[in-house]
C-alpha cells in the first residue's frame, strides 16, 4: 500500500507544475500579441528580459519539472528519492517566481536578487532529488546520460545567474557582463532544455512508436559533440575569442543535425501508429533543423543575410527555439502525459475488478487535430516576420501558437473532472493495487 500511495504523491505533483507553466505561456502571449515590437527590438529591454524568463522558467521550465519527476523516475525504473524535496520545489519556484519577473520588468536587479534565490534553491533541490534517483541504479542508456547532463547544465545556469547578480553588488573577477549573461543563456537554452528535450525524446518516442532501440549512434554522437560544443563556449564567452565561438557554435549545430538524424531513425523504423500528440511532438521537433542552419550560419560568420545585427539575431534564434520548437513539444507531451496521469487516478484502482477505457481514448479527437494544424504555420510566420522586419507576422504566428494553445487547455480541463482517488472513504485501503511496478506500468500504458 505504501508503493502505491508514493506513486499517486509523486503523479500529483505533474499537474500543479503543468498548470503554472500554462498559466505563464498565456500571461506572455497576451503581452506580445498587444507588444510584438518587443521582439524587434534590442535584446537587453527590461520588457523583453521579463518575458523570457517568465516564457522559459515559468512556462517551459515548470512543465518540464513536472513531467521529469514522472520521467526520471521511468528511467530509473524505481521511486522518486524524496517527494519532500519535489514539494518544496514546487512551493518555491511557484511563489518566488513571479517576484523574480516583476524585478526584470521593473528593471530593479535588487528584487530579481531578492526573489531569484528561492527559484534557484529550488533547481537545487531539482537537480538532487533528481540526480539521486538516476544514481540509485539507472541503466547506462542514451537517455539517462543525455538527461544527466541537462541537470548538470542548469546548475551551471542558474550558479551563473547567481555569480552575475552578485557580481553586481560585490566585487568580482573583471569578467564581461555581457559574456557572463551569454554563457547563462546558452547553458539554460542548450544545456538545459535542448539536452532535457534530447533525453525525453530518445526514451519516449522509442515507446510511443513501439520501437524496441532506445537511442542509437547518432544519439550518443549526438549528446557527446553538443556537451563538447558547451564545454568550449565557456572560455570562449568568457575570454573573449571569436574563433573558438564559431567552432563552438558549429559543433552545436551538428549536435542538434545528429539528435535529428536519431529521431528520422525511431521514426523509420516504427511499428506504431503515429498518433496526433506524436505528431505534434514530431513538428515541433523539425523546427530544429532551420535552428541548426542559423547556429552554422553563427559559427561560419555568415549571417549577412538576415540585414540584422548580433542582438537581433539573439533575439530571433531565442523567439525560434521557444516558439516554434519547445512549445509544440510541449502541448505533444501534454496532451499524452496529462489523460494517462487523469486515467491513472480514475481507473488503476478498477483494474482486475471492472472493464476500464484506454488512455487514448480519454483524449478528445477533434481539439489534438486542430491543435496540429494550428500550429503548422508559427515556424514559418516567425521566420518570415524577423526577415521582414514585419512584426505584424510575428503577431499573426504567435496568434496561431496562442490558438493551439487553447485548444490544447481545452482537451485537458475537460479531462480534469472531479477524479475519485483511490484510498477515500468510497474505496477501502484493501482496494489499493500493488503499485510496485508503477514505473513500468507507466510505459506499457503510454504505449496504449
Amino acid at each position: 500500500m505504501k508503493a502505491g500511495r508514493t506513486f499517486w504523491r509523486q503523479a500529483l505533483l505533474t499537474l500543479p507544475f503543468f498548470a503554472f507553466g500554462f498559466l505563464s505561456f498565456a500571461v506572455v502571449l497576451a503581452v506580445l500579441l498587444g507588444r510584438p515590437d518587443l521582439l524587434t527590438g534590442e535584446a537587453n529591454q527590461p520588457a523583453l528580459l521579463a518575458l523570457v524568463h517568465l516564457f522559459f522558467l515559468g512556462g517551459v521550465a515548470s512543465i518540464i519539472f513536472g513531467a521529469a519527476y514522472q520521467l526520471i523516475p521511468l528511467i530509473a525504473e524505481t521511486r522518486l528519492r524524496s517527494l519532500t524535496l519535489a514539494r518544496m520545489h514546487l512551493v518555491l519556484h511557484a511563489v518566488a517566481l513571479p517576484g523574480m519577473v516583476v524585478g526584470f520588468w521593473r528593471e530593479d536587479y535588487l528584487i530579481v536578487a531578492q526573489w531569484g534565490w528561492p527559484v534557484a534553491l529550488g533547481m537545487l533541490f531539482f537537480v538532487l532529488n533528481l540526480a539521486a534517483t538516476l544514481n540509485r541504479r539507472s541503466p547506462w542508456q542514451t537517455a539517462s546520460i543525455t538527461l544527466a547532463s541537462a541537470l548538470f547544465w542548469l546548475a551551471v545556469a542558474a550558479g551563473l545567474a547567481g555569480f552575475y547578480l552578485a557580481k553586481t553588488y560585490l566585487p568580482m573577477p573583471p569578467l564581461g557582463a555581457g559574456s557572463i549573461l551569454s554563457l547563462h543563456a546558452t547553458a539554460g537554452l542548450i544545456g538545459f532544455l535542448f539536452l532535457t528535450l534530447a533525453g525525453a525524446t530518445y526514451r519516449l518516442l522509442p515507446m510511443f512508436l513501439v520501437t524496441a532501440t532506445r537511442g542509437g549512434l547518432c544519439g550518443w554522437w549526438s549528446t557527446l559533440v553538443v556537451n563538447a560544443g558547451l564545454f568550449l563556449l565557456v572560455p570562449a564567452l568568457l575570454l573573449p575569442m571569436a574563433g573558438v565561438t564559431g567552432v563552438a557554435l558549429l559543433l552545436l549545430a551538428t549536435g542538434v543535425v545528429l539528435f535529428l538524424a536519431e529521431v528520422v531513425s525511431l521514426v523509420l523504423r516504427r511499428s506504431g501508429a503515429v498518433g496526433w500528440p506524436l505528431r505534434i511532438h514530431l513538428l515541433g521537433l523539425a523546427g530544429l533543423l532551420p535552428l541548426a542552419i542559423l547556429l552554422g550560419l553563427l559559427g561560419g560568420g555568415r549571417v549577412g543575410w538576415l540585414a540584422h545585427g548580433p542582438e537581433l539575431n539573439e533575439v530571433l534564434l531565442v523567439a525560434l527555439f521557444g516558439f516554434g520548437v519547445l512549445a509544440p513539444c510541449i502541448l505533444g507531451v501534454a496532451n499524452r502525459v496529462v489523460p494517462f496521469l487523469v486515467w491513472q487516478m480514475r481507473y488503476a484502482h478498477r483494474i482486475g475488478l471492472e472493464e476500464v477505457p484506454e488512455a487514448e481514448s480519454m483524449a478528445n479527437h477533434f481539439l489534438v487535430p486542430v491543435g496540429f494544424l494550428l500550429l503548422m504555420p508559427v515556424l514559418p510566420l516567425l521566420l518570415l516576420g524577423f526577415w521582414m522586419s514585419m512584426p505584424v507576422l510575428l503577431q499573426i504566428g504567435l496568434g496561431f501558437l496562442a490558438a493551439a494553445m487553447l485548444a490544447t487547455l481545452l482537451n485537458l480541463v475537460r479531462l480534469l473532472r472531479p477524479v475519485r482517488l483511490p484510498g477515500k472513504a468510497s474505496s477501502p485501503a484493501s482496494s489499493w493495487p500493488d503499485v510496485s511496478s508503477a514505473p513500468r506500468r507507466f510505459a506499457d500504458a503510454l504505449t496504449q
